[in-house]
C-alpha cells in the first residue's frame, strides 16, 4: 500500500480489527491514527512514522487499548496520541522520540499517566531533555508499574530523581536505564543504584550504563552504609560501563572486595555482573566478577570449630 488512499481505505475496510500496525509518512499516519481512534476492537496499536500535527483527536479515543506503541520525529505528534488514549485498560505504553532537534517547552510534555492504573510496563527512548519531564514525571504515580526501560541517548539523572524513581515504583520487577557508552561523562555512579534495593525489593533484573571510579570517589561512595536490601536481584547488566581501577595492586585488590562487599550488602543473592564482552574494560570488569565470586564463596564456607 503506497498511497495515502490505499491506506485510509485499508483501515476503514477492516474496522473491526483488534489489532494495527502501521509505518508510513506523517501525512498519511495522522489520517490513519484518527480512523483508529474510533475502532471499535482495537487492544494492540503500532505508529511508526509520527510527525508534527496540532490536530485534536476526538475525546473518547482508543476506547479499549491494551498496548500502545509510538515512535516518530514529531513531539506533537506523539503527544496528540498520548493524551487522546481514554482506555482504562492499558497496561503497555512504548514512546520512541527521534526528534530533529531536542528543544522541548512544558506544552510538549505528556499529561500525568496515573489515570492508567493497570499500566505496567512503561518503554521509552527519547533524549534525556525529554523524557525526565515529559515522560518520567508524569509515570510517577503509577505505582503499579513492573517494567520500565528507559533507552535514552544521555542522562541527567541524578541520585534524587533515581530515589524518587524507585520510591515512586516499589513493585518494579525489570529496570533498564541502559544509555549508550562508554562514557565518563553524563552516566550513573555505581552507588546510585542501591536506592532500588531499598525501595524496589521484587527487582530481579537491572541493567544500566554506569562510571565505577575506584581512583575516585566511587569508592567513598561504596563503602557507604547499603540503604536496604533486594533479594529478588542476581544479576546486574551494566554493557560497556567504564571502571578505573587503582595503579597499586593491594589497593585495587582491596578496593574491589569493598566494591564486592557493597553490593552483596544491597543484594545478598547477587550472582553475576555482566558486561558487554567486545566493551574495552571488559578485562576490569572481570576483575569485579572475580572479587565477588571470592567473596561468596567465603561468605558461604561454613565457619570454623575449635574443640578443647
Amino acid at each position: 500500500m503506497r498511497s495515502s488512499e490505499m491506506v485510509i481505505d485499508a483501515v476503514k475496510a477492516y474496522n473491526s480489527l483488534t489489532s494495527l500496525d502501521i509505518q508510513a509518512n506523517p501525512q498519511e499516519l495522522a489520517q490513519v491514527v484518527e480512523l483508529a481512534s474510533q475502532m471499535g476492537h482495537l487492544t494492540h496499536a503500532t505508529f511508526l512514522g509520527v510527525g508534527t500535527t496540532d490536530t485534536t483527536l476526538p475525546d473518547d479515543s482508543f476506547k479499549l487499548i491494551q498496548t500502545l506503541r509510538i515512535e516518530g520525529h514529531g513531539v506533537e505528534g506523539i503527544r496528540r496520541i498520548a493524551s487522546s488514549v481514554m482506555s482504562p485498560d492499558l497496561r503497555q505504553l512504548d514512546i520512541t522520540w527521534a526528534p530533529d532537534s531536542t528543544p522541548v517547552s512544558e506544552a510538549d510534555y505528556l499529561p500525568p499517566l496515573d489515570r492508567f492504573q493497570k499500566l505496567r510496563i512503561l518503554l521509552l527512548d527519547a533524549p534525556a531533555s525529554f523524557l525526565l519531564h515529559s515522560c518520567i514525571a508524569p509515570a510517577l504515580n503509577c505505582h503499579d508499574l513492573e517494567v520500565v526501560y528507559i533507552r535514552g541517548k544521555n542522562s541527567d539523572f541524578t541520585q534524587e530523581t533515581l530515589r524518587t524513581m524507585a520510591q515512586s515504583w516499589p513493585n518494579l520487577r525489570d529496570l533498564q536505564l541502559a544509555l549508550a557508552g562508554p562514557s565518563r561523562t553524563g552516566v550513573l555512579s555505581l552507588g546510585m543504584l542501591r536506592c532500588f534495593a531499598e525501595f524496589c525489593p521484587r527487582l530481579k533484573t537491572l541493567a544500566a550504563r554506569v562510571l565505577l571510579d575506584l581512583a575516585g570517589d566511587s569508592l567513598n561512595e561504596m563503602r557507604q552504609e547499603a540503604p536496604g536490601v533486594g533479594s529478588a536481584l542476581q544479576q546486574i547488566d551494566i554493557g560497556r560501563s567504564v571502571i578505573v581501577l587503582p595503579f597499586a595492586y593491594e589497593t585495587e585488590k582491596q578496593a574491589l572486595k569493598d566494591v564486592a562487599a557493597s553490593l552483596l550488602a544491597s543484594w545478598p543473592n547477587l550472582t553475576t555482573v555482566r558486561c558487554d564482552r567486545g566493551g574495552e574494560y571488559r578485562d576490569d570488569w572481570d576483575r569485579l566478577q572475580r572479587a565477588l565470586d571470592s567473596l561468596r564463596e567465603e561468605l558461604s564456607a561454613p565457619a570454623s570449630t575449635n574443640f578443647a
